[in-house]
């Protein structure tokens, strides 16, 4: 088989590769971090992205090789690389709230006054732990329902406890079908104490230390790459 033959199949391996990793770009990240334990969320998203777009103009470059006089074939790579994160983009999209601590300390769960509501006394077990108020009927935290779980399956949290309004057998279908069934879950009867205690948005997410004392709060649609970093620091 000639050199030119054996370059296109390289570029055509290349290629497919990078479209699929670009097309499974949450799979592939969730793999990537969770192998290589040194590198965080942040990182990885980054380093998945360039090695996405090298690898598809690299595929480019190699057919380029196949099919002509490979004449200039650092610029077809440049360019075939700027093309490759064209399509990392359309694939996975980077919004402007995907990076960046947009988490606030101003806002604090007071557990006494959960146990009180739950008419439970929480045992951190000296743990780190996520306290979430969820709504079964919204579609956010659905989505962090899904993050959640996908993190703790891979040992990437602390203990999660999920709090529910309504109906018990509503929380537990929600969790079964959002990937929340390692977490620990208590109803709240009052609606008055579970809206303000969230602050009217919904997730509404708190880490807690050892002691109960907050460390952060997010809304679930501000729960991002630099978010998962920190909740790992903690698992």
């Amino acid at each position: 088989m000639s050199t030119k033959k054996i370059n296109s199949i390289k570029g055509i391996v290349f290629l497919i590769i990078s479209l699929y990793l670009a097309f499974t770009f949450n799979e592939a990240l969730i793999n990537f971090v969770s192998k290589v334990t040194l590198v965080g969320w942040v990182t990885g998203s980054i380093i998945l992205r360039i090695v996405i777009s090298l690898a598809f103009a690299r595929g480019i470059q190699l057919i380029y090789k196949g099919i002509t006089a490979n004449e200039k074939p650092m610029l077809v790579f440049s360019i075939a690389t700027l093309v490759g994160f064209t399509i990392v983009f359309i694939a996975q999209p980077i919004y402007t709230i995907d990076y960046g601590d947009f988490g606030t300390t101003d806002l604090s769960i007071n557990l006494e006054e959960l146990e009180e509501e739950v008419n439970t006394e929480f045992d951190l077990k000296s743990k780190e732990a996520l306290i979430v108020f969820f709504s079964t009927n919204c579609g956010t935290c659905m989505e962090v329902s899904n993050k959640l779980g996908t993190l703790q399956a891979m040992g990437n949290t602390p203990q999660i406890i999920a709090l529910f309004p309504g109906d018990e057998a509503d929380a537990i279908h929600f969790m079964n079908t959002n990937k929340g069934t390692g977490f620990s879950y208590f109803m709240i009867e009052n609606n008055t104490y579970f809206t303000e205690a969230a602050d009217y948005a919904f997730p509404s997410l708190f880490l807690v230390d050892k002691s109960g004392s907050t460390i952060q709060h997010w809304e679930g649609s501000l729960m991002n790459y630099t978010a998962f970093d920190l909740i790992n620091t903690y698992k």
